[in-house]
């Protein structure tokens, strides 16, 4: 009887210490997510969503009691990708940790809804907005449908590809052969007059054009279509 009452309460004593060493995993870790929240506050907005994912191993640690703040510390500063951060305490006895893991910052970005041709110009119906981790968008993004509608593609691409700018290029707005107002000013004055475009042109660019009127050839500057301007 006595034996069974002595391994009873060792059973007990061991389920109680293994109860504190969860409480004082748990409580690690949601100081450590309270340190990386607080090291990426500059990151986070109210269109940013933070994902902490601890390996293993470091969820798994079993740690001493510390009667004191736990100090963290990363030799490089936090963002999207995977991190190793060192946890630190000094009393009542020092010791130190360090806990591996990976942090995702994900944003709503423009994507493609379907594979999409060289040369499309873009709509409404071609993009939605998903999450995306921004850690992997080096190319950059767009999350405003008025950014990049009407523009081309320079290349094809699949369905669920970020849209970046480099995959993207003003739409042609003025065809060789197209009638077009020229807008000349200087000083104030300004004059328009008409002419015949000798190539295509997308916004912003310097094209050839001929006044019709004098049969001059001259280069403008693409404003819209139809609508090219000289001068400064």
């Amino acid at each position: 009887m006595f034996k069974g009452s002595l391994f009873g309460g060792f059973c007990l004593f061991l389920g109680l210490l293994s109860v504190a060493v969860q409480a004082q995993t748990e409580a690690l870790q949601q100081q450590l997510y309270r340190h990386i929240e607080q090291q990426l506050q500059p990151q986070l907005d109210d269109t940013v969503q933070l994902r902490i994912d601890l390996k293993p191993g470091s969820r798994n640690l079993k740690l001493q009691r510390c009667g004191n703040p736990i100090r963290f510390s990363s030799k490089r500063p936090l963002g999207s990708g995977a991190f190793t951060i060192k946890a630190e305490c000094d009393y009542p006895r020092r010791w130190s940790r360090y806990l591996h893991g990976q942090i995702a910052l994900t944003r709503p970005v423009l994507v493609s809804t379907r594979p999409l041709a060289k040369g499309s110009q873009l709509s409404t119906d071609d993009l939605r907005l998903a999450w995306r981790d921004q850690g992997q968008l080096h190319g950059g993004y767009f999350d405003q449908l008025q950014a990049v509608i009407g523009f081309e593609l320079k290349r094809s691409i699949n369905a669920d590809r970020p849209i970046t700018p480099s995959l993207l290029r003003p739409p042609v707005l003025i065809k060789r052969g197209d009638s077009v107002n020229i807008q000349a000013g200087r000083g104030g004055v300004s004059v328009q007059m008409t002419g015949t475009a000798i190539e295509d042109g997308r916004k912003g660019q310097q094209i050839r054009v001929r006044n019709n009127r004098s049969g001059r050839e001259i280069r403008a500057r693409v404003i819209d279509s139809g609508l090219v301007s000289v001068g400064p």
